[in-house]
């Protein structure tokens, strides 16, 4: 790390893997609030509609964590459309995009893809602007779980940074445990 910083690297966040065995899936530790909330939810695959919708809650700054948002040497709106690309070349290359959905409306939203041997990995998920502090966060976690399990898999491996203490906490008090973390560093070139 010292000569990453010589070499005027700087170091932006960690990247904790988090590892979920889905035969543990019904043994969730939830409250009854908790259980209301996700059973009262659900996912469905995402149509061209639902991906603009995705798209304007990512322009109007959905992932505002995120290292590049953070970055002054970049924009929002080059945060943002980092996100929209790699979304777009996700599911091209297979990845699958899902809504979240809450009493029949569209509250967020998850993409998952194989990794091979029952193993997927949700990448990214979040929680459109009106729900983010509704305590419906909850199902960025678990609709995933619940997908995966649905179609046959048998773990789900995924990462979340240390700049979103929040998530990274829900994760871990849903079951799922830290396989390793990852050091980000970066370096503008002028």
């Amino acid at each position: 790390m010292l000569e990453l910083s010589r070499l005027g690297y700087s170091f932006v966040e960690g990247s904790c893997n988090l590892l979920f065995d889905l035969r543990k899936f019904e043994q969730i530790p939830l409250s009854s609030v908790q259980r209301r909330l996700v059973d009262s939810a659900g996912y469905s695959e995402m149509d061209d509609k639902d991906k603009e919708r995705l798209f304007g809650e990512i322009r109007a700054g959905l992932f505002n964590t995120d290292r590049i948002f953070l970055d002054p040497h970049f924009t929002n709106g080059i945060a943002a459309t980092r996100y929209v690309n790699w979304l777009n070349d996700a599911v091209v290359q297979g990845a699958m995009l899902y809504k979240i959905v809450y009493k029949g409306d569209s509250i967020g939203f998850f993409i998952i893809k194989s990794i091979g041997g029952g193993i997927y990995y949700p990448f990214l998920a979040g929680m459109y602007g009106g729900h983010q502090k509704s305590g419906l966060g909850l199902n960025a976690i678990y609709q995933p779980l619940s997908c995966v399990k649905s179609i046959g898999g048998k773990k789900v491996d995924t990462y979340v940074s240390t700049n979103n203490m929040s998530v990274l906490r829900m994760h871990t008090r849903l079951g799922f445990e830290i396989g390793h973390i990852n050091n980000v560093f970066i370096k503008h070139n002028a």
